[in-house]
């Protein structure tokens, strides 16, 4: 090696890039009598591989002029097991939620796959085509298939979101013809004589960027929940187009009447699976969470995040603020930003911010 005595090595520091300005930046610390010691681990790339290394900074104690010791330590070894155990991690996390996975799954489809079976095997028999009962069951089998082809294509849909690899058609399009179209579907499933739903857009030309079966697809999934929680009462949709300092913005707001949601559940929407984690029986909560997550990775892919306001018995509020003028996706909807909100009232109320990345 080069002899390197008589340089000055503050100056080699400060050359050397962000990581050398924070070692002699430590140095100086030391000086100024502002510390005793100082560490800096960095990396120090070669053509062959990337190594690491750590900075160890020291001042002898003791009287007259200041001495400091510099030593550095090859710490590469080190940093490649610290990088394979958060590998063994991933992977262990990863066969974890498989496995979560298939238990909700297998548990989804085996209950309406053993009444499948059941309804065909009587349908077989001799003389059972002619029945009442065959119709009844034709009819029934219709909607388990249906239902089961639903789930699959969620799991999917929510596979691709997950993964970045979801297909967006962007363009710019009338929001109150997406809502309506949206809304049409969930007022053919509810009993009109004692739910009342309403679709309001504000200004009633208002208009975003972005893709219009995706959001078509959220809307009808928060008003879907809300269905299913509101036998009587009101399913409310209003949009609202406002712009500030950042940009042109939808907020979409799901409001209904129903029975809400509890607080522990509340917790944890938004998350494939994890209302029920593959357990079956007293604790098993009805739905896979898919829909939710899928919103998610909607509103993610528009730059926006979906916030959740619930009380048993008082209801539930869903708010997505979007993004309306950006030129393309802003992820591939794999990670999003979800804030689970509610506050302590009488019934209780739980307001919760959480960074979810599905």
């Amino acid at each position: 090696a080069q002899c390197a005595l008589g340089t000055n090595y503050l100056a080699v520091c400060d050359e050397s890039g962000r990581e050398g300005a924070a070692a002699a930046e430590g140095i100086r610390s030391i000086l100024r009598g502002e510390r005793d010691r100082f560490g800096l681990e960095y990396t120090c790339h070669s053509p062959d591989e990337q190594r690491w290394f750590a900075m160890r900074v020291t001042r002898f104690s003791g009287e007259g002029c200041m001495r400091l010791v510099v030593c550095h330590e090859n710490i590469t070894q080190r940093k490649r097991n610290e990088a394979l155990r958060r590998e063994q991690g991933s992977l262990r996390g990863a066969v974890t939620a498989m496995e979560q996975v298939l238990g909700v799954v297998g548990h989804e489809l085996r209950t309406p796959l053993a009444g499948l079976r059941a309804m065909s095997e009587f349908l077989l028999t001799d003389g059972a085509r002619d029945t009442e009962e065959a119709t009844q069951f034709l009819g029934a089998m219709n909607e388990e298939v249906v239902r089961m082809g639903d789930t699959v294509d969620q799991l999917l849909e929510a596979a691709r979101l997950n993964s970045g690899r979801a297909r967006w058609n962007w363009s710019e399009f009338p929001l109150r013809q997406v809502c309506e179209g949206a809304m049409d579907t969930v007022r053919q499933l509810v009993d009109k004589s004692r739910v009342t739903i309403t679709c309001e857009v504000q200004p009633a030309d208002a208009a975003m960027r972005g893709d219009p079966e995706a959001i078509r697809r959220l809307v009808l999934n928060l008003a879907g929940n809300s269905r299913k929680h509101t036998t009587d009462g009101e399913i409310r949709v209003a949009i609202h187009a406002c712009a500030d300092d950042e940009g042109d913005w939808v907020e979409l707001r799901v409001s209904d009447t129903g029975t809400g949601i509890a607080p522990e559940i509340v917790a944890r929407l938004g998350e494939p699976f994890a209302l029920n984690s593959g357990i079956v029986g007293a604790n098993h909560v009805s739905g896979t969470g898919l829909g939710l997550a899928i919103c998610k990775g909607v509103a993610a892919a528009h730059g926006g995040a979906i916030s959740i306001e619930s009380a048993s018995g008082r209801g539930t509020i869903m708010t997505v603020r979007l993004r309306a003028d950006l030129g393309g996706p802003a992820c591939g909807g794999g990670k999003s930003l979800v804030s689970n909100s509610t506050t302590t009232d009488s019934p209780p109320v739980v307001r919760q911010q959480a960074e979810v990345f599905a």
